[in-house]
C-alpha cells in the first residue's frame, strides 16, 4: 500500500502546537494522549485517505475531516498530488469548523 507524503499548513502547525500544550496542561491524568491519537490518525490516513469525512469547504477543495475520538479534535485535510495536506487541528466542541485557506 503506497502512504501519503505528510505536509502541514503553517496555520495547522500553531494549531496542533496550541492544542497539544493544552492538553499537557490541563490533562494531568493524560498528558501525552492528543499527541499519541493524532500520530497515529495520520498514520491511518496517510495510508487509507478516505477514512476522513467530506467537509464542504466554499475555499478548499476535496476537504476531509477526521475525528479523534477521544480528545474530541479534528483533523481537517485534503490529498494534493499524493501529499495529506493538514489545513487545520480543530476542537470538535467549537460546534463550528474553522476558516480553511485553499491550498497553493
Amino acid at each position: 500500500m503506497t502512504r501519503l507524503e505528510l505536509r502541514f499548513v503553517p496555520h495547522a502547525v500553531e494549531q496542533l502546537n496550541a492544542a497539544d500544550a493544552w492538553w499537557r496542561e490541563n490533562r494531568d491524568k493524560a498528558p501525552g494522549l492528543f499527541t499519541n491519537e493524532f500520530v497515529d490518525a495520520l498514520e491511518l490516513l496517510r495510508g487509507s485517505p478516505n477514512l476522513g469525512a467530506p467537509y464542504a469547504s466554499d475555499t478548499l477543495d476535496g476537504a476531509r475531516r477526521y475525528l479523534l475520538r477521544r480528545t474530541r479534535f479534528h483533523i481537517y485535510y485534503a490529498v494534493r498530488d499524493g501529499t495529506l495536506v493538514v489545513a487545520a487541528v480543530w476542537n470538535a466542541i467549537r460546534g463550528h469548523g474553522p476558516c480553511l485557506d485553499p491550498l497553493p
